[in-house]
């Protein structure tokens, strides 16, 4: 522990407000004894794809803007409670998130002297809305222009919220400026206090977070009850924070992390390692123009760390380009199906508007075409006219601000996507799992205790990390109940009925392919496993076999940590094809499996369907009325014009007895097909 010094001379009321939120007495403190605590920690995480393409985009320079454009830290200006420009920097505050796209509000609660109003901006989770994560700062001052005492803090929730809000999330992300913190944590505690009831996963209070004297070291602060939150910001400085070093240290009780931790969420604060020995805090000087004062590559870093943090925990797809209705199943062969592709950013850098294109192969090699301008950087893809049955590949590409040309696959043209042209789907077999269908449990291989495979309501349970571990509703839309899940019961929040040591088999019916073109298979599944503890082994694998199960080809494995890992139904469809002959023997099977002791793993299975792309015949036009395809019209095709007149007609009818093209075989139809019948 370091010698701690105090030297007593008398103070400013401004100093004394700003000393009492640092929890030291109110005497001026020159150096600060900091005492370490250990907590157990989770093995270090990876930093992810995702996370590192995000805090790519942290900008210096815009950092810079903020403190010094938007949140009046110059000297002479004052945010404290009855400063002038309190007010302009909480308007510009909620301005700036607005300019990101992002909904803004403003929580109200009242103080001796006035209202006083926390700016909030929220990022929806599309998975999961009601699960929060918070991350805060304040932007009022001891009436000081408080460039590092809370505006610091203030610029990374904006860096951050800049970065992130283009993307989606699978948990909700609420970026809150507090006010009144100066006036003993009146903002946080307001809104800690009305939140009790919301589902917060967890907190991370920025301050001061721009001062440091070559230490590269920063500080976090929470309570032992927070340790998942703090061990995940350590882990995201040691992963994101370009060798930024930090202390998990004592619980601090003076700064608005305090109140969410006071009514029992996980909370932490992250501070600079050099808080207590900053010569400027709390004083005029504490101001964006002050020589040899604020470190931005210092504060950078800082960013880093919670935009990182934010990725991994929040789950935010952080993709270049985005299909918003998703990558088209078929197209029509006589061309014209679009697909919307958003281009948001590319590794970091900005696109240039109106450089996308759409490049295809049919079987002639790729060909190249412009995509249709939407909106910047949002295109309609254009498919071509292709042969029906033809498989198509495809990839589409955009230029970046400055060059550099990226495609999607990130490595195309030697990986593609691929699209079949088609005039409709036929389905084969569907199963909405709402009655058994032939699904059998169990297979030679599988030791799993508990966590059995069942077709149930499944009842949504969390994890230790607050997530939702199993889901509370299948996937099909109402009236859907059930599904297939690893043990439909519900436990305590260590749910009992996890998947636990071993594996557990779900085969699904035999599947007759063998007379079937090409045909494909799609189901929606859901897995969940707390990686924390999670070996290498705690996976979920999909196979198929065409032998009765006999010999398997593995489709996909997910998990046991990355995309797909933290629940949500997820599509997926795949050709038999690529992976085994089609025969009247085929078969898929669902594994979940536990190897270790304290992993929660979850998994279900919903809507499994099995289609093949169907090419309408070559019609006649108009149609001939040889409804039995014996290359005449005559009596012999009475019988089938009236059925396709009485049912509903098959593609192959409809090609003979539509004589007036709408799709219908009816009453409309009998002149025409009179008339062949009575032609010479």
């Amino acid at each position: 522990m370091h010698a701690t010094l105090l030297t007593l001379r008398r103070q400013p009321e401004r100093q004394k407000r700003a000393n009492w939120r640092l929890g030291l007495p109110t005497v001026m403190l020159t150096a600060v004894g900091l005492i370490a605590v250990s907590s157990a920690r989770a093995p270090i995480a990876a930093a992810s794809t995702a996370g590192d393409a995000a805090v790519a985009q942290v900008n210096e320079a815009g950092y810079i803007d903020f403190l010094n454009t938007w949140l009046y830290t110059h000297l002479e200006d004052d945010r404290g409670l009855y400063g002038e420009e309190h007010d302009l920097a909480r308007d510009n505050i909620e301005t700036l998130f607005q300019g990101f796209g992002l909904p803004v509000s403003l929580h109200s609660g009242s103080y001796p002297g006035g209202t006083y109003y926390n700016v909030v901006a929220t990022m929806t989770g599309m998975t999961h809305p009601d699960q929060i994560y918070i991350v805060g700062a304040h932007y009022d001052s001891a009436g000081t222009p408080g460039a590092d005492a809370g505006a610091s803090g203030v610029a990374l929730l904006l860096e951050a919220a800049r970065i992130l809000a283009p993307y989606d999330a699978t948990f909700t992300i609420r970026f809150i400026a507090f006010d009144r913190t100066i006036q003993e944590l009146a903002g946080s505690t307001a809104y800690a206090q009305d939140h009790a009831g919301d589902d917060i996963l967890g907190m991370i209070m920025a301050d001061s977070i721009g001062y440091d004297t070559d230490t590269n070291h920063a500080r976090i602060h929470g309570t032992a009850a927070s340790s998942y939150i703090t061990s995940g910001l350590a882990d995201a400085i040691t992963s994101y924070g370009d060798g930024l070093t930090c202390t998990v240290g004592a619980p601090l009780y003076s700064y608005d992390h305090w109140p969410f931790e006071d009514v029992g969420f996980r909370a932490c604060l992250l501070i600079e390692g050099e808080a207590a020995f900053n010569p400027h805090r709390g004083w005029d000087s504490d101001a964006f123009e002050t020589p040899d004062y604020l470190d931005p590559a210092y504060a950078v870093k800082m960013i880093r760390s919670v935009v990182g943090f934010l990725v991994d925990h929040a789950e935010i797809n952080v993709e270049e380009f985005v299909y918003p209705d998703g990558r088209p199943i078929f197209i029509a062969p006589e061309g014209g199906t679009l697909m919307r592709v958003w281009v948001r950013s590319l590794d970091g850098l900005d696109p240039q508007p109106g450089t996308g294109l759409l490049h295809y192969d049919a079987g002639a090699g790729f060909e190249t075409v412009a995509m249709d301008v939407v909106s910047e950087n949002v295109y309609d893809a254009v498919f071509p006219s292709t042969d029906c049955g033809v498989e198509l590949q495809y990839y589409v590409s955009a230029e970046a601000v400055g060059g550099g040309v990226f495609t999607d696959p990130p490595d195309a043209p030697a990986t593609v996507f691929s699209v079949t042209a088609a005039d409709d789907l036929v389905t084969l077999f569907e199963d909405d799992c709402e009655t058994d269908t032939g699904w059998t449990i169990g297979d030679v291989d599988d030791d799993a205790t508990a966590g059995i495979w069942n077709r149930a309501d499944p009842e949504g349970t969390q994890n230790p990390y607050g997530r939702v571990a199993q889901p509370e509703d299948d996937h099909t839309p109402d009236p859907g109940i059930e599904c297939w899940a690893t043990d439909g019961r519900a436990g305590s929040i260590y749910q009992e009925w996890d998947v636990d040591g071993g594996r557990t088999t779900l085969l699904s019916p035999t599947l007759d392919l063998l007379a079937a073109d090409d045909p494909v298979i799609s189901y929606h599944r859901w897995y969940s496993n707390d990686t924390g503890a999670a070996s290498g082994s705690d996976l979920f694998r999909v196979d198929i076999s065409n032998d009765g199960g006999q010999v398997w080809q593995n489709v996909e494995t997910v998990g046991p940590s990355g995309p797909g890992t933290s629940g949500g139904w997820i599509y997926h469809q795949f050709k038999v094809a690529d992976f085994v002959t089609p025969t009247q023997q085929t078969i898929l099977r669902f594994i979940a499996s536990d190897e270790g002791a304290n992993s929660l793993v979850e998994a279900a299975v919903d809507d499994f369907k099995v289609f093949a792309f169907g090419c309408d015949a070559d019609c006649p036009q108009p149609a001939d009325g040889d409804m039995n395809g014996d290359g005449n019209a005559n009596g012999a095709d009475i019988q089938g014009f009236v059925a396709g007149f009485l049912g509903t007609p098959s593609s192959d009818d409809l090609c003979h007895g539509d004589f007036t093209d709408d799709d219908l075989i009816n009453e409309d139809d009998i002149a025409g097909f009179v008339a062949v019948l009575l032609a010479p």
